[in-house]
């Protein structure tokens, strides 16, 4: 009786962490307004940055937190990262003279095509950040690429999730994409005048650990049956 109480519980326990994996795997992939989806996360809040760094000729390391390289660079005309002078025309601006830990990366004009973030440590399951635009300059865009550079999503913000901030300063709002895997390389924002600051991600716990985490408690439960028999 013991061991086929052992074995049931041995596979009861495979069965719930394989089923964890899985709905860990088969969450719907979308776009976000708010990055509580992404706890835990980590932040890149550009703090670093107390000149502005051009990031178009060549990519520029964004991140300055401990064992994540991160690189931002720009297509198209000069793409900015660091203290903040921008308008954003209907939108307000976002201005580092009122506020001089304000910090942010930029697409500075309509002819500025895309800005990059890059994630060279490993891929991410989800990434947004605070954003905002100038309105009437086209088609703001957020875009997720894989490591081989095809495109996994791609959502319209300016369209779907269009971002309203009349007069503000340093105003914005959460925009970003959430994976069912850790499959995200490249994070895209592309037209004119698009603002990010904050940026935000998250990758999926390993499902390995889950697992071993499980059949450790099994193992202390096993050990206790034996030790009250």
């Amino acid at each position: 009786m013991k061991g086929l109480f052992v074995k049931r519980l041995i596979k009861t326990t495979i069965t719930a962490c394989m089923a964890g994996a899985l709905f860990a795997r088969s969450a719907h992939a979308a776009l976000i307004t708010t990055a509580a989806p992404l706890a835990p996360s980590t932040v890149i809040d550009f703090q670093q940055f107390t000149s502005v760094a051009f990031a178009s000729a060549v990519p520029v390391q964004v991140s300055a937190v401990a064992g994540e390289d991160v690189e931002l660079f720009g297509i198209g005309n000069d793409t900015f990262v660091g203290p903040v002078s921008h308008s954003l025309g209907g939108n307000g601006s976002w201005n580092s003279t009122s506020d001089p830990n304000f910090r942010s990366a930029r697409l500075p004009t309509s002819l500025a095509l895309a800005m990059e973030f890059v994630f060279n440590t490993a891929p991410v399951r989800g990434v947004g950040g605070l954003m905002n635009y100038a309105p009437g300059f086209g088609p703001v865009l957020i875009e997720a690429y894989d490591a081989g550079g095809v495109l996994l999503e791609s959502h319209t913000i300016s369209t779907v999730a269009p971002i309203s901030t009349p007069g503000a300063l340093n105003d914005g709002a959460f925009r970003g994409i959430l994976r069912a895997t850790d499959d995200i390389a490249v994070f895209r924002i592309s037209g004119g005048f698009a603002v990010i600051d904050d940026l935000t991600f998250t990758r999926v716990p390993e499902p390995v650990s889950s697992a071993l985490l499980g059949l450790g408690g099994l193992g202390f439960l096993i050990r206790g049956r034996r030790a009250q028999s």
